[in-house]
Parts: structure tokens; C-alpha cells; sequence
């Protein structure tokens, strides 16, 4: 078995024990952990694990997951589709605990310019996820309300689109 094959051998085999946590406006960053093989965003391509930021020329270096995505900085950055921006997807470096932007894959709900939701539904651009329309400042889910002017018709258009958002 050659090196580069025993270190992926030994890099999967620690890959478990080594999950980073979701963040409220701080990264959480493990310390080496590797990810798959390749992977492919708006602005970069890479082969192989990265390690650091300079692995990923345009990009970011994804730390928890060792790969390579598109940078980005705020919700209303375009993202290649099927990922969205999340302002906080790594760090600086592998141990810093601070927050950089990445192009990440979008979970199901998630919308941005280039995941439009569907007919009936409407993107609250700031919180990148989909949520009913208002008709006649009313919702049909009596659950909900209608919340005027709660987002616009594109991430940064200065117009008001009224939501249907829980009532609690």
C-alpha cells in the first residue's frame, strides 16, 4: 500500500470522531478532519483533502469537512445550485474560532436566487428558507399569520413581499 493510500485509509478511519457542531455566529472547527475526495462549487474545483485556504485557489477550505467550496460572504452572494452561502461554514484556519463564508450544500426549504422556491412560496431571503405567500393579508394555514413586507422579490430588492409566518 502506497503512503498517499494508507494516510486516506487512516484519515477515514478517524473521520467519525471528528464532527463539527452547527454555530450561532462562531465556528466550531475540528483539527484536521478529512473529507471526500472531490467536490466541485461556483468558483472553485478541487481535487483531493484540503487543509488550508491556499488548497482551494478562489475558494474556502470547508475544515470540518476537508473540502473545497466557493467563498462567500453574506445570503444574498449567488452560490452555485443546490448550496446556498452560510456565513459561517468555517474559519480562519483549522483552530480559530471565528466565522468565514462558504457555499455549502442546501438542505431541503433552503432557498437563495438560484433556488428559487416553488409556485405558492416565497424566500425570506435573510433567513434562506421558503415560506407561503400572504393573499389578501391572510394565510391558509390558520396556524400562521401574515407578516407585511417581510422579504423582497430578489435577495437584495428594496421592494415588500408579504409571508405567512408561524404565529408564535
Amino acid at each position: 500500500m502506497d503512503v498517499h493510500a494508507r494516510d486516506m485509509k487512516a484519515l477515514w478511519c478517524f473521520l467519525p470522531l471528528f464532527v463539527a457542531a452547527g454555530c450561532g455566529g462562531k465556528a466550531v472547527v475540528d483539527p484536521g478532519a478529512g473529507g471526500a475526495t472531490s467536490t466541485t462549487s461556483s468558483t472553485t474545483t478541487s481535487s483531493g483533502v484540503c487543509a488550508s485556504h491556499d488548497d482551494c485557489p478562489g475558494g474556502v477550505c470547508i475544515f470540518s469537512t476537508g473540502q473545497c467550496a466557493a467563498a462567500c460572504d453574506n445570503y444574498c452572494d449567488p452560490c452555485a445550485p443546490g448550496t446556498v452561502c452560510d456565513q459561517c461554514a468555517t474559519s480562519s484556519c483549522p483552530k480559530c474560532d471565528d466565522c468565514r463564508g462558504g457555499c455549502v450544500p442546501k438542505v431541503s426549504g433552503q432557498c437563495d436566487d438560484n433556488d428559487p422556491c416553488g409556485s405558492s412560496l416565497v424566500c425570506i431571503w435573510a433567513e434562506q428558507r421558503c415560506a407561503p405567500s400572504c393573499t389578501d393579508g391572510s394565510c391558509a394555514d390558520a396556524s400562521m399569520v401574515c407578516a407585511q413586507c417581510a422579504t423582497g422579490s430578489c435577495c437584495a430588492c428594496k421592494d415588500c413581499v408579504d409571508v405567512c409566518i408561524d404565529a408564535n
